[in-house]
This record gives C-alpha cells, structure tokens and sequence, in this order.
C-alpha cells in the first residue's frame, strides 16, 4: 500500500490479467465488495468510475499486446475514507502529472474519450501515484459520509420525527 496508507487486515483484493475481457470481472466484484463495506451509493459510484478507468487505461495502454501480465486492485475502508490501490508492471505513467486538454470551444471540436483522468480527478478524494521499482501504484481515496443519526427511543416503523423528538402524552413535541 502507499505511503500513509496502510490497509488493515480486511483490505479485499483482486487480480485481472491484463486482457479487456479480463475488465468484464471488475464490476461485479467492486459491486458486492461496496456492499459488504457499507459504501453509500454516491461513494460507491466514485469508486467504480475511478476502477474501471484506471484498469481500462492500464490494460489499454500499459503493456505489449499479447504480454502477460497482472493488474492488482485492493480496496479498505477506515474511519477516514475509503481507498483503491491498483498496481501493475506495465509502462510508467503518471496520471497527476498528466496536462488535461484544454476544454472544447463547441461540441463539433469535442474529442471522442480522453476524459477518463479529468473523471477520476474530480470524483476521488485523493490521488497518489508512485514509481516503485517496476511497480506503477495508483491510490485512490474517497470520503464515506457518516450517516445521519437515528431516531432515539421512537416508535418503530415510519416516523416523520427524529433524535428523539416525538410523542409524549400522544402529541407531536418540538416542532
């Protein structure tokens, strides 16, 4: 794991080969592994946008055609955040020194693609990237907002009220 970011025991992990059928296996397991962690919707979309872009990117660009080669993602959550680590021994690249393309005058002079780092700019936290030895590692982090507090002592089932705020003597209290 990078720097600073030591996953616990539970960090879950997957290998790919680096074949674009390979990517077919990804989502499903990101999909089961968000549920398993308790990721919030919004969260678990970042985190599968920035997957599937980084291991594309990868198995597109970063070896020899016909190479075999792995491609290692690990996910864990903290109390902080959630984080992906994908690493691969393909060709060095950067994705955070990477110039963004100056944005299109009109949708005519749109490039088709290429979108993909500017993406995972925006939706991840945090982007680390380091060189070691022949390993590219890509970290990725994403804030897991905490959930809103649940009602305390309330009836059960739907209830318009919260934090404890509900009936005493059959009447609707701090409102």
């Amino acid at each position: 794991m990078s720097a600073g970011l030591a996953a616990v025991d539970d960090s879950h992990r997957l290998t790919l080969r680096n074949s674009r059928a390979e990517i077919a296996r990804l989502m499903p397991w990101v999909e089961g592994l968000v549920v398993r962690l308790g990721v919030p919707p919004r969260t678990a979309h970042a985190l599968q946008l920035c997957l599937e872009e980084a291991v594309t990117n990868i198995v597109s660009h970063a070896f020899e055609p016909g190479t075999g080669h792995d491609v290692q993602i690990a996910v864990w959550r903290d109390d902080a955040a959630l984080h992906a680590e994908v690493t691969d021994d393909g060709s060095p690249f950067d994705p955070l020194s990477h110039v963004l393309p100056a944005a299109p005058r009109d949708l005519q002079s749109a490039p088709i693609g290429g979108l993909g780092i500017k993406l995972m700019r925006s939706f991840a936290e945090r982007i680390a990237y380091r060189r070691c030895g022949e390993t590219n590692r890509l970290t990725l982090s994403f804030s897991v907002p905490r959930p809103e507090p649940k009602e305390v002592g309330g009836p059960q089932g739907p209830e318009p009220t919260r934090y404890g705020d509900w009936e005493i003597n059959g009447r609707c209290v701090d409102f």
